[in-house]
């Protein structure tokens, strides 16, 4: 489903800043609280296949759903930036976890986990 590296990045943006998105790749440019996210009531998942069996990670925000790889970054960057541990299961337990799939696409060997 994902088959690129994304290395995405935090920054401190003015107050000022007018964003001018890629409208073939944005559907709208909207804030969300970072609290809204560490409440597991607004996620949702389903499980998906599609080289391996994975979960499709949904957080709904309004009449926003914020999904696939936006969800995933999310809640990676909760994890590494805030030492959340979510309540409910991040990967498959049939699928690669974040460093397998890193590792995968860094061009490092890849070893299914057992």
């Amino acid at each position: 489903l994902y088959s690129y590296l994304v290395t995405p990045f935090v920054a401190v943006i003015d107050p000022d800043f007018t964003p001018r998105p890629n409208l073939e790749e944005t559907d709208a440019v909207f804030e969300v609280p970072l609290s809204f996210f560490l409440n597991p009531a607004h996620h949702t998942s389903e499980e998906i296949s599609y080289e391996y069996p994975q979960l499709s990670h949904h957080f709904h925000f309004g009449s926003y759903d914020i999904w696939g790889l936006t969800a995933k970054l999310v809640i990676r960057f909760l994890e590494l930036g805030t030492g959340y541990v979510p309540e409910y299961p991040t990967h498959h337990p049939k699928g690669p976890n974040w460093l397998r799939l890193a590792q995968r696409f860094s061009g490092q060997p890849h070893k299914p986990s057992q």
